[in-house]
């Protein structure tokens, strides 16, 4: 956690910013979404279609999935991705 000053001395460098939202409804996925991908986890826990990951695999997996529903929605990923 930072302390005021060193809060102020980071603002004073690279400026304060503000987060707005793109659209009214700015979310990742619906209530209905969330809903349908728990339920379809919790199915497959119960039938044993799992996979482990190591934490890099997992790291790579993720990355590719959140590119892909970036490019899925329209939105360019290429800056928001770097290694």
């Amino acid at each position: 956690m930072l302390k005021t000053a060193e809060k102020k001395s980071l603002n004073k460098k690279i400026g304060s910013f503000k987060f707005v939202p793109i659209t009214e409804d700015d979310t990742l996925m619906s209530k209905g979404e969330l809903d349908a991908v728990i339920k379809q986890g919790l199915e497959n826990i119960k039938s044993g279609k799992t996979k482990r990951y190591t934490i890099e695999e997992f790291r790579v997996e993720a990355k590719k999935r959140a590119i892909a529903f970036l490019e899925r929605n329209g939105i360019h990923s290429a800056s928001l991705c770097r290694e």
